[in-house]
């Protein structure tokens, strides 16, 4: 397996240690360090590697890691190819995939589903701030440390926001399930308004346990484009005024949602919502393979 060939070898000046997570295109290991420090190494196949799109994901990724500096934003701390390996460097986080923790524990209280979307608002708010945006925000692609922090990893599909491949080519990029309409559109311009949508359909997913639209790939993305989501209040309680942000967020138009990060981080911190004082299990989660997306 790739994982045994790697664990106890050298890339770079980093020891491979144990694997942590595995997937298709790359596996995540405890690494350490020339000066012993543990970091997480993530590394290509060589399948995923031979692959120039696969390959140029990552370059991307680890570009946009580098290039943003957020406590709300898993950094990339370094790049690096080794006897035909390519791999990057990220801290070691401790906790859990948001994604884990539905599984783990599928019911959040409002005010502590509120408090992580704020958080991550804030990050893309940064992020959106420096040109790029991350395109596939989702369960997935947020951690949640033992301290309550919310972190965005994954910025494999991300794009500058002055670069022409923002535009569409036809090709669905994102996860289907949180995409935001102007995603599946032909030409249609993509910016930080689209990674609000996203946002928005986590919300809903956290508020209510249930995605906004479901079924095949064709009838959700046919509900992203021109259908209501049943609205939260019919599926819970909520807070009136957060389900008016959770339906502003949900906007079919970009010009109806929230305009940047911040808007909506402070929509969200006005409501009269606490959270919960339930840390997040600690541990080495091998969650962090969900460092590789989709």
């Amino acid at each position: 397996m790739f994982a045994d060939i790697l664990s106890g070898r050298k890339l770079g000046s980093y020891t491979v240690g144990a694997l942590i997570g595995q997937g298709s295109a790359a596996s995540v290991y405890r690494a350490y360090d020339a000066k012993d420090k543990v970091v997480a190494l993530k590394v290509l196949s060589s399948f995923a590697a031979s692959n120039a799109q696969i390959r140029a994901r990552f370059q991307r990724e680890a570009q946009a890691g580098t290039t943003l500096s957020h406590p709300g934003i898993v950094p990339v701390l370094d790049v690096g190819q080794s006897d035909n390996y390519h791999y990057l460097v990220m801290p070691l986080v401790e906790g859990e995939s948001l994604m884990r923790r539905q599984v783990r524990k599928p019911a959040l209280d409002q005010g502590t589903a509120v408090d992580v979307v704020r958080q991550i608002a804030e990050a893309l708010d940064y992020a959106h701030r420096h040109g790029i945006v991350h395109r596939d925000i989702k369960p997935a692609n947020v951690l949640l440390t033992p301290d309550g922090r919310a972190m965005v990893t994954d910025f494999g599909i991300a794009r500058t926001l002055n670069a022409a491949a923002l535009t569409r080519t036809g090709q669905m990029i994102g996860t289907f399930y949180y995409s935001a309409p102007e995603q599946s559109q032909f030409n249609a311009a993509i910016d930080g308004r689209t990674d609000l949508y996203s946002l928005g359909v986590l919300l809903y997913q956290l508020i209510t346990n249930r995605l906004p639209f479901t079924g095949s790939m064709a009838e959700v993305l046919t509900g992203h484009q021109s259908e209501l989501a049943p609205a939260p209040s019919s599926l819970v309680p909520v807070d009136p005024e957060l389900e008016s942000i959770i339906q502003k967020a949900l906007a079919k138009n970009p010009a109806d949602r929230f305009q940047t990060g911040a808007e909506m981080a402070a929509a969200l911190a006005a409501l009269p919502l606490k959270p919960a004082p339930q840390p997040v299990s600690a541990g080495w989660w091998s969650s962090l393979t969900r460092f590789f997306g989709s």
